[in-house]
């Protein structure tokens, strides 16, 4: 009902994923092209969505690729589809490293008494895995797996380094932690001008991480589950 002579549409996701949604971005600035809601359903929306099925019949699939094509030739006339080899001429290239790291030595010799008890404790594979995992990040994701309550991680503390205690960022107990280090001397090293985005799966690394921060004076922001969907803006 908006009294306008010509209508644009912007949209940055792929709204032809969702055919209910093209239906009703192409009657906004077309109205009347693709018929009502039911008829759009019945003539385009179901073949298409029957033909895309693995189980669907030969006739079936023909069918829904016909429909398909007819609806991308006619809605051609007036969208422009923009990819991203169009923004690439325009962009700095983006630049991908992955870093491997090799394990502290705390945290090899961890690893080899892990798993060389693996066989004769209860732990699941798969929970055994992910013990793995969070040791190779940093020694205390292991210890805490290990001592939480109702954990399924029942490894005997004998795998732990004799004496170790909670809280140690030094390089043998966490030798990703260790690289984390470096990337912030650089930052403080070139002021103001860098900012450092870290993402893990684990909140208790990023609490880690956090740990490594305040020890050497780096202004940080950490967001996780436990943080109030009303400040995670701010």
């Amino acid at each position: 009902s908006l009294p306008t002579r010509r209508r644009i549409v912007l949209s940055g996701t792929p709204i032809q994923n969702d055919l209910a949604e093209f239906h009703a971005m192409v009657s906004f600035v077309n109205p009347g092209i693709l018929g009502n809601t039911d008829l759009f359903k019945r003539v385009f929306e179901d073949p298409v969505m029957v033909g895309r099925d693995p189980k669907s019949l030969d006739e079936e699939k023909e069918l829904g690729r016909d429909r398909a094509h007819y609806l991308a030739n006619l809605t051609s006339r007036f969208i422009l589809r923009r990819t991203q080899t169009i923004n690439e001429k325009y962009l700095p290239a983006k630049v991908e490293l992955t870093v491997f790291v090799r394990l502290g030595d705390e945290q090899r010799a961890t690893y080899q008494r892990i798993s060389g008890v693996s066989s004769s404790f209860q732990s699941a594979p798969l929970v055994l895995i992910t013990a793995l995992k969070k040791l190779c990040n940093h020694m205390d994701l292991l210890v805490d797996a290990m001592s939480s309550e109702g954990s399924h991680v029942t490894l005997p503390k004998t795998v732990l380094p004799k004496g170790y205690k909670r809280g140690n960022l030094g390089f043998t107990y966490g030798a990703k932690l260790n690289f984390v280090s470096l990337m912030l001397d650089e930052l403080v090293s070139n002021g103001d001008k860098d900012k450092l985005v870290i993402v893990s799966n684990y909140t208790q690394t990023l609490s880690i991480i956090a740990a490594l921060c305040e020890s050497k004076n780096v202004w940080y922001f950490q967001l996780d589950g436990s943080t109030p969907i009303k400040k995670r803006q701010e």
